[in-house]
């Protein structure tokens, strides 16, 4: 299940499975590698932009996501006393939604789970100035302003 995930999601960093009791396990998503989350996140794996899927018999949610830095222009406006947003709060921002969803069988969780985790990362990719490289370099000041423009997710909908 590890590596189908792995081949369905772009960018993934790690995909781990904790199996928590016989009808419950945990799925993890995670886009940052190890080395990177020591340098730029304080080693905190909750800063890191990561996905956690609760799957229970036949449902799924996600009860936890990782967070990213926040933008110039959220700085400047909405966030002044903010240093981070959640990835759930960018993904409804963008108009995804974020519910308890089910599934038929483990194909069907799969293209659930990656289907949901791409548009959230997709959204994370242009609160950032889509651009891949620009997540990590976003964090910690190394970009200080956005490449192209000020990115207000009010401009995608």
């Amino acid at each position: 299940m590890e590596n189908k995930l792995r081949d369905k999601i772009n960018l993934v960093e790690k995909v781990e499975i904790v199996n928590a009791s016989s009808t419950l396990k945990f799925i993890i998503i995670d886009y940052i590698s190890d080395e990177n989350l020591r340098l730029y996140y304080n080693n905190i794996d909750l800063n890191s932009l990561r996905l956690v899927f609760k799957v229970e018999d036949n449902s799924c949610s996600i009860p936890s996501a990782g967070h990213i830095y926040i933008s110039p222009y959220d700085k400047a406006n909405d966030y002044k006393h903010y240093a981070m947003r959640g990835m759930r709060d960018l993904a409804k921002e963008c108009g995804i939604s974020i519910r308890k969803f089910r599934f038929k069988n483990e194909d069907d969780l799969i293209n659930k789970i990656a289907k949901m985790s791409n548009e959230i990362f997709n959204c994370c990719l242009l609160y950032c100035g889509g651009i891949v490289d620009n997540l990590i370099k976003f964090h910690k000041g190394v970009i200080e302003k956005p490449l192209k423009e000020v990115y207000d997710l009010s401009k995608l909908q």
